[in-house]
């Protein structure tokens, strides 16, 4: 119900789809694993805006339920909105690890053009 576009392309081959609705097949297939954590790589690569705010519904349920993601994303609309923690790395150091409260956008894109 969320993701219509998917209900139209039942009968399709997921190799045959565009880029950003493979990315929605995957959000979905995933989100419906029953498993404590999850991991996401950039799930809103690619992705309508309105497919963004359903994929941020989600991992709001997802959290309220209990179960916990480690999203690795760049849209940081997307990460505020659902985020608790952040954790920037740079070629692997930690460059930034703040609560998403206490972090402001400012702080985010510099970790981003590291």
């Amino acid at each position: 119900e969320l993701f219509p576009r998917l209900a139209e392309r039942l009968d399709q081959k997921a190799g045959s789809m565009s880029g950003g609705e493979r990315k929605i097949l995957a959000f979905v297939r995933t989100m419906l694993e029953d498993t404590a954590l999850i991991i996401l790589d950039e799930p809103s690569e690619g992705v309508q805006q309105e497919n963004i705010s359903c994929m941020e519904w989600c991992l709001k349920d997802r959290k309220k339920q209990g179960g916990a993601t480690i999203l690795i994303e760049q849209n940081l609309s997307l990460l505020t909105s659902v985020a608790d923690d952040l954790l920037g790395l740079d070629s692997g150091r930690t460059v930034l690890k703040k609560l998403s409260s206490e972090t402001t956008r400012e702080q985010m894109l510099e970790v981003l053009s590291i």
